[in-house]
């Protein structure tokens, strides 16, 4: 298992103290037989185990004014130390409170994108919704003009037999006429 390791920057910012307070927290608890797990270029690499114990030797140093050798040597006597066997070789340690970050980031991302989905969607379906009734509504804009057409064409249809037929009468009136002038004046 491959615990995340911290180096001493950023120990010294988590635990507010000096980059110098924790070398010296440290060299007192190597004096006490305290192994470091060590990187590749041998700087200290901080694991969670030992941030507890600076923790609680900073604790000692500055409530109970206790030396920094007399903290070491008390912080160690309560703690079972377990052997390490694993060397950090030079890999950029991830804060637990980075990752927490970044997981609090991508879960509120991720209902975000839920929520953007699901208002798609609404959007989607009352886009469908405004085109199928704009749909219909041509469709019967269509089929009034269709029937307007046809009611056009047999307008039409009745004018063009009325014109015809008035001019019919008007030929027939004007013929009668012209008979009716020349049997005048020819007595026939």
């Amino acid at each position: 298992m491959n615990e995340p390791a911290y180096w001493g920057r950023e120990v010294a910012e988590a635990l507010g103290i000096s980059s110098s307070s924790v070398r010296k927290y440290c060299i007192a608890l190597e004096k006490f037989g305290h192994v470091f797990t060590k990187g590749s270029n041998n700087s200290r690499a901080f694991l969670e185990q030992d941030i507890i114990l600076l923790r609680r030797m900073k604790d000692l140093i500055h409530t109970k004014g206790v030396t920094t050798n007399d903290a070491a040597e008390v912080v160690l006597s309560t703690v079972k130390e377990e052997p390490r066997t694993e060397a950090v070789r030079g890999e950029q340690p991830v804060l637990i409170e980075e990752l927490n970050s970044v997981r609090t980031a991508f879960e509120q991302q991720k209902e975000f994108n839920i929520q953007l989905v699901s208002e798609l969607k609404l959007l989607r379906e009352e886009s469908n919704r405004k085109f199928e009734q704009q749909q219909k509504h041509i469709e019967s804009l269509e089929r009034q003009l269709y029937k307007e057409r046809e009611y056009q064409e047999q307008r039409d249809q009745q004018l063009t037999t009325i014109a015809k037929d008035i001019l019919d009468t008007k030929k027939l009136i004007s013929s009668s006429k012209e008979r009716s002038f020349f049997s005048r004046l020819f007595g026939k």
